[in-house]
C-alpha cells in the first residue's frame, strides 16, 4: 500500500479514535462506567499506536531522502573523479607508438642532461 495512503488511513483512525472517545464520555457520564473505561483505554492506545506509526513513517522518509541524496553526491563525486581521472593521465588517450615517442623523447632529454 502507498505510504502517502497509509498516513491518510491512520489520520481517519485517529480522527474516528476522538469520536469514538466522546462516545465512551457519554457512556461514562451516562453511568455505563466499565464500558467507557474500557473504550476509552483501548482508544488511547490505539491513538497512540496511530501517532507513534505516523512518527515512524515520517522519519523513514527523511531516511530516506538522505539515503537518495548521499547516493547522489556518491555518484556525482565517483563521475568527476573519474573525468579527472582520464584528463590527469593524457598517455592512456595516446596510441601506442605516441606513447613509445613521447618516452624516447623524454629518455634522449634525459640523456643529454646527462652531459
Amino acid at each position: 500500500m502507498n505510504p502517502k495512503l497509509k498516513s491518510i488511513l491512520t489520520g481517519i483512525m485517529i480522527a474516528g479514535d476522538a469520536f469514538f472517545s466522546l462516545v465512551a464520555l457519554v457512556l461514562l457520564l451516562d453511568g455505563d462506567v466499565l464500558l467507557g473505561l474500557g473504550m476509552l483505554l483501548f482508544l488511547m492506545i490505539d491513538t497512540a499506536l496511530s501517532i507513534d506509526y505516523i512518527k515512524i513513517q515520517k522519519n523513514h522518509a527523511k531516511q530516506l531522502e538522505e539515503l537518495r541524496r548521499e547516493n547522489a553526491i556518491a555518484r556525482y563525486s565517483h563521475i568527476r573523479k573519474q573525468q579527472e581521472e582520464e584528463t590527469a593521465n593524457p598517455l592512456e588517450e595516446n596510441e601506442p607508438d605516441e606513447i613509445a615517442e613521447l618516452l624516447n623523447q623524454r629518455d634522449q632529454s634525459e640523456t643529454l642532461r646527462h652531459y
